[in-house]
């Protein structure tokens, strides 16, 4: 894809980036602004059908959206052609932060507010840490994606592992 026409506007690709477990995101500009473009793509999974994605991620921006977590805004999305475009956060992703070891107090303690609303919330996020961007102020949960509490996949049992293991992630 080298670009995206939507509305005689046309967009150029950035960059792409890793396939996630749903599809394949993309840095697109309009010239002027920068946007995600997540497009979704048909993967066997086991625990959800391909034409509930993008309903399902719609769902989990306005549960963290409602709840106060800080997460990039929904900008549109189109059922038809299976996509959706989000507010891109321009910032350093936290799997760099990781590998580089500078997680400072500022982005521990607003990681571990974002946790305890979840929590609160009877949530579990992708606690991964290439789904997160610190701004240099603030951290954002970039992702779309909740899933009902299960204490294993809490950040506890599962998460902080790849956010305080910085010679693991210097490795990845």
């Amino acid at each position: 894809m080298k670009c995206f026409r939507k509305d005689n506007i046309k967009y150029s690709v950035i960059k792409e980036y890793k396939n996630g477990k749903s599809g394949t995101s993309h840095l697109i500009s309009d010239g002027i602004n920068k946007f995600i473009l997540k497009c979704f793509e048909r993967k066997e999974f086991s625990y959800i059908k391909f034409d509930e994605l993008l309903n399902q991620e719609i769902n989990a921006f306005n549960k963290l959206k409602e709840i106060g977590v800080s997460i990039p805004e929904l900008l549109e999305f189109n059922k038809e052609r299976n996509y959706l475009i989000k507010q891109f956060i321009d910032g350093k992703v936290a799997t760099e932060l990781v590998a580089e070891n500078k997680l400072d107090e500022m982005i521990i303690s607003q990681l571990f507010e974002i946790v305890k609303i979840v929590n609160n919330n009877y949530f579990n996020i992708d606690y991964f840490p290439s789904n997160f961007v610190w701004t240099g102020e603030k951290l954002f949960y970039i992702d779309y994606e909740v899933q009902p509490y299960a204490e294993e996949w809490n950040f506890e049992n599962w998460g902080i592992y790849y956010w305080l293991n910085s010679e693991g992630f210097a490795k990845y």
